[in-house]
């Protein structure tokens, strides 16, 4: 618990919005998250971290990631940690754009759910966690964690500069098959490589063809 609390300090100093320690840090965190000060005190105190639905809403309202701040887990530096948070809140929007353009009813995961989106389509409900891919050399690398892959759909979002357009952004779903055959595991998060055809702008993980999401 010692190690939580640090990453908590941390987390807390590096944010524009929570107040500074000993200038109503507490507080502010026990107001916003509903729980009595006391329980906040603990936390910081390493005498006690917070269950799994609060742990997750701690992370938002600090805007890092769950994983890091209860496990020490994900990138490490916690700049690179709120840039990854950032990163992946400006996918879950994008995603949600997606779908009110394709008319596909669609509503936010509650706060302390695995997954970010909820739809219904063609009569299903369908629960998706998304992610922002990342350009690595002549591939694109994506990480989920376990959790979020076994909660629903996986999508991956593409962004892409230059080509036949200035700038846009394919969905890629990353079925169960993809992951178990070309998911590399390192600790509870897994990253798969993504390639693409310049010229018709498909996508394939090794020879697996990926589809992008909502194309019939």
């Amino acid at each position: 618990m010692d190690n939580f609390s640090k990453r908590l300090l941390e987390a807390c100093a590096a944010s524009d919005e929570v107040p500074d320690f000993g200038k109503g840090q507490q507080t502010y965190i026990a107001e916003k998250l509903g729980v009595s000060q006391e329980a906040v005190r603990k936390w910081f105190a390493s005498e006690s971290t917070p269950r799994a639905a609060l742990s997750m809403s701690l992370s938002k309202l600090l805007g890092v990631k769950h994983s890091w701040l209860m496990l020490g887990t994900g990138h490490g530096e916690i700049e690179a940690d709120i840039k990854t948070a950032r990163r992946h809140e400006s996918s879950i929007y994008g995603l949600m754009g997606f779908l009110v353009g394709k008319n596909v009813g669609a509503t936010f995961a509650e706060e302390n759910a695995f997954s970010d989106i909820n739809i219904i389509h063609r009569g299903k409900f369908e629960t998706l966690s998304v992610e922002l891919a990342h350009k690595n050399d002549e591939v694109f690398e994506v990480t989920f964690s376990e959790v979020q892959i076994a909660a629903g759909l996986t999508v991956a979002t593409v962004v892409d500069f230059g080509g036949y357009r200035s700038a846009g952004a394919d969905f890629i779903v990353i079925d169960n098959l993809a992951w178990k055959t070309h998911g590399k595991k390192k600790g509870k998060n897994i990253t798969i490589q993504i390639t693409q055809n310049p010229r018709s702008y498909t996508y394939a993980a090794g020879a697996m063809k990926l589809s992008k999401f909502l194309e019939d």
